[in-house]
């Protein structure tokens, strides 16, 4: 189980902490926050992958991720791989699972975006150096496919449902939006299961006035339409479609009036 594996880490770094660094503890016990305020460049390693630990253990898995990569610009072979590979799937568990973010809606779209950052187009460095790279982290080796899959799949339904609800419609859609972003968006797609979901998909479905990427939505559209013909009869087909469709058409009739 991933949760004694966080559990038995923890104990075992608080452990040594308690033996060789107990100037880092606080009345004796182990509290992230006094390591913190600590000056992190002179914080030793195991005084890191404690806190590293307690981030997971309370699935706020980004500070985590953050923590396990200090330690292995400090030290690559810090972790054995085996240690990696779950230290992963952990945190892999956990952007699914969305429980400590507070909009209330996993981030699927960290499954790809946590592991590779791209520079920020409006920073001041990225404005004098065009040559900024993508940030990697030296986990991303360990997310696979299908990782990427599932979040894309997974993700996509939930979001869209959710643009029908007025209280997350707002915070859906921009997750809705990195989805469709995602690089191999069509290569990660499910169109069967996706015209499962169409069919589930509220009656009064409407993208966000937030939305803005049209031609994503109309090349998507375009495929699964197909895929709502070939599983369902005529007339359910139709009535899916139309559902799907009423979006885009009323974006281009609204356009057009405009031009």
């Amino acid at each position: 189980m991933i949760e004694d594996l966080i559990k038995a880490r923890k104990e075992k770094c608080i452990d040594a902490l308690k033996q060789n660094h107990p100037e880092l503890l606080r009345d004796g016990k182990f509290n992230k926050y006094k390591i913190e305020d600590f000056h992190i460049n002179n914080a030793p390693n195991i005084a890191l992958e404690a806190v590293a630990w307690d981030y997971f253990e309370n699935e706020r898995y980004w500070d985590g991720h953050n923590y396990v990569c200090k330690l292995l610009e400090r030290n690559n072979e810090y972790f054995p791989e085996d240690d990696l590979k779950q230290i992963t799937k952990l945190i892999i568990a956990q952007i699914m699972k969305g429980k400590m973010i507070s909009l209330g809606i996993p981030l699927y779209s960290d499954t790809w975006r946590l592991f590779h950052q791209e520079p920020e187009v409006s920073s001041i460095s990225s404005l004098f150096n065009s040559e900024a790279k993508p940030k990697i982290s030296p986990l991303e080796k360990y997310v696979t496919e299908e990782d990427r899959a599932k979040a894309v799949n997974t993700g996509f339904w939930h979001t869209m449902n959710l643009m029908c609800s007025k209280k997350q419609a707002h915070w859906a859609v921009k997750e809705f939006l990195k989805i469709m972003d995602y690089n191999d968006f069509f290569g990660a797609f499910d169109y069967k299961k996706g015209a499962e979901e169409s069919e589930k998909l509220s009656d009064n479905f409407d993208l966000h006035d937030d939305f803005n990427d049209w031609f994503t939505y109309m090349r998507w559209y375009l495929v699964q339409e197909y895929y709502v013909w070939a599983k369902f009869g005529r007339e359910k087909a139709e009535e899916i479609n139309s559902k799907l469709a009423a979006p885009l058409l009323e974006h281009l009739y609204y356009r057009r009036r405009r031009n």
